[in-house]
């Protein structure tokens, strides 16, 4: 499992896997989501998301250089889909069907659109934008890693915007004002924050002991955090790069950070290699419960923007559903 989110304003729950973009549809309680069988891929899955109003996905292809846009407003509570690539559309099927039913696979609202090869696709705070990372030719005419955004209009077309070229980038994550974007590289071994208006880095950097695999910011606008190869996290005001003080430890590669939000926020999520996801005051820097252990490595963690739960997803194929914890002030 790639990556996964909870969107409370649709009560849904999405993963990407390499064989499909699953959408469930609560209401949900904390325990395991098992991936559905791997029975049907036209073409195999590489990086998805759902935008934050979940009225709209992006699917990419792995292998090629398309994508797709699809409308999720069709999907109904109650509904579990499986969205996979087709040739020139994207095919869904309800996947909550009884041992043996055959599925039953329609055409699903999208719209393709052609870029380099994709190695990363998220969400912006504009509901309607996204991002995209893909292998371009650059200004050399050589191929690089390329930021590019993306608005997706009322008719469901997606249109191209700005694009900046940013090599050996590896984690990315939007900061809540949606002007800037924070990521992390692999040879200067720091994250810092690109102006998704002009492409170029602002403000301070963050330095970090190795090839920086995860980065999140705090929803509020105050923290930064990098987590990398090594299994080092690391904590930061977001104005000043001056380090909060924290620093928290895996046995293995960082995959994934999150910040939560509401009565959630000041807990920061990591995910990692070692199989194992955590919490963290960051106030404290004390862990808040014991580690989440999981049979594989965790890949992605997420909460709900609302933060009552906390999504994970491991390399199992699993999706696990987490009660969120909460910071209680004396």
């Amino acid at each position: 499992m790639t990556a996964a989110g909870c969107l409370p304003a649709r009560r849904m729950i999405w993963a990407a896997t390499p064989v499909g973009l699953n959408v469930w549809t609560g209401p949900f309680l904390p325990g395991s989501i098992p991936d559905p069988p791997a029975d049907v891929a036209r073409l195999p899955v590489g990086p998805a998301a759902v935008g934050p109003n979940g009225n709209w996905a992006v699917l990419a292809a792995a292998g090629t250089e398309s994508a797709w846009v699809c409308d999720l407003t069709q999907i109904k509570n109650g509904r579990s889909v499986r969205l996979v690539p087709g040739v020139d559309q994207v095919r869904a099927s309800d996947f909550r069907l009884a041992p043996g039913s055959p599925k039953v696979w329609q055409d699903f609202p999208a719209h393709k659109i052609h870029v380099g090869s994709i190695s990363r696709v998220g969400p912006l705070s504009d509901p309607r934008s996204f991002y995209t990372v893909s292998n371009e030719p650059g200004s050399t005419g050589r191929q690089t890693d390329t930021l590019v955004l993306w608005k997706v209009e009322p008719d469901g077309k997606a249109v191209r915007g700005g694009a900046w070229p940013l090599p050996d980038s590896l984690a990315f994550a939007p900061h809540p004002d949606g002007k800037r974007m924070l990521v992390g590289g692999t040879l200067d071994r720091r994250a810092g924050f690109v102006d998704l208006a002009t492409g170029k880095e602002i403000g301070p950097a963050f330095s970090h002991p190795g090839v920086v695999t995860a980065v999140a910011v705090d929803p509020g606008g105050r923290w930064v955090a990098t987590g990398g190869q090594e299994g080092v996290v690391r904590v930061w005001s977001a104005t000043d790069a001056a380090a909060v003080g924290r620093e928290f430890f895996h046995a293995g590669r960082v995959n994934g950070l999150a910040f939560g939000a509401g009565p959630s926020a000041g807990v920061l999520a990591t995910a990692s290699s070692d199989g194992t996801a955590r919490f963290y005051d960051v106030e404290t820097g004390l862990p808040l419960g014991p580690a989440l252990r999981h049979t594989g490595a965790v890949l992605t963690v997420g909460f709900e923007p609302r933060g009552g739960i906390v999504a994970t997803g491991s390399r199992d194929g699993s999706l696990t559903i987490w009660e969120a914890p909460r910071i209680t002030n004396p």
